[in-house]
């Protein structure tokens, strides 16, 4: 006899990622902490166990549970500052990028090789503040990019902490940008995820929580001549210890501290699954 089908319960389509690096919002994200759009991403678990064989040829008399290993993967498509931040695991960069206020103007005259000081057109200061960085583009050549720290703004001028190299004539683009901190971390800052999909056919949602992650394994940026790239990503859950939930790293909400102890690492959300007529 084949098979037949019980429910409406058949997935095919995208899933949505929502990460961020304030621990207290573990199980309270929302749309608004979504990455932007995937090509793909998968949740898989692989469950470890021990087994006690006796016997020739030997038998398995008995198995355990030795661990559960929850891995989520797959490749971001949007270049943010806040993606880059994600992956590379630098907190503060990632906390700034989503407060962050844009900023874009153009030299309203020609910077000299070895100085310090840019001048924008009228009103193009807005947004730049003493520490921000910036990027320059050449408007003779939009592969001549230079990075550099602002040391002070004075309304439209633009005071740098060292020398632009080379010269920039006027009409180049000048962006305010993030550096991110690139090798220098040896604990991996931890974020909170999760994975939420809904079932396309009866448009009910099925939600994976995770309290705490890490972002581990190779970060891949991609490119190609052919096709768009992407970042690719691997987010490891750790179990949350009982010190870190009592001393409000996740909040002060005890029922919320109560929840985050039962379901260790995290927790999949499903409705029921309604069976056809």
């Amino acid at each position: 006899m084949a098979s037949t089908a019980k429910t409406q319960e058949f997935f095919i389509g995208d899933l949505d990622l929502r990460a961020s690096a304030d621990l207290t919002k573990a199980g309270e994200l929302g749309p608004q902490d979504g990455i932007g759009l995937m090509t793909d991403c998968t949740v898989s678990m692989t469950t470890n166990e021990v087994k006690l064989q006796a016997g020739f040829p030997q038998r398995t008399y008995a198995t355990a549970v030795s661990s559960r290993d929850l891995v989520i993967s797959g490749t971001f498509s949007e270049y943010t500052v806040t993606n880059f931040a994600l992956l590379y695991g630098d907190k503060d960069a990632y906390l700034r990028s989503l407060g962050a206020v844009e900023a874009s103007s153009t030299l309203g005259a020609d910077a000299a090789a070895m100085s310090s000081d840019l001048t924008l057109i009228a009103g193009g200061g807005t947004g730049f503040a003493a520490n921000d960085f910036l990027y320059i583009v050449s408007a003779t050549d939009k592969n001549d990019v230079f990075s550099a720290q602002i040391e002070s703004v004075a309304t439209d001028t633009l005071t740098l902490t060292y020398a632009i190299p080379r010269e920039y004539l006027t009409g180049s683009k000048v962006t305010k940008a993030e550096a991110i901190i690139l090798g220098a971390e040896t604990a991996i800052p931890p974020v909170t995820v999760q994975v939420m999909g809904v079932m396309p056919l009866d448009g009910e949602p099925f939600v994976y929580d995770v309290w705490k992650a890490t972002v581990s394994g190779t970060v891949e940026v991609s490119n190609s001549t052919d096709a768009f790239g992407g970042l690719a990503y691997t987010i490891t859950p750790l179990a949350p210890g009982s010190a870190e939930i009592d001393c409000d790293v996740f909040g002060t909400d005890a029922a919320k501290k109560a929840m985050l102890k039962k379901f260790v690492q995290g927790r999949l959300t499903k409705g029921f699954s309604s069976t056809s007529c």
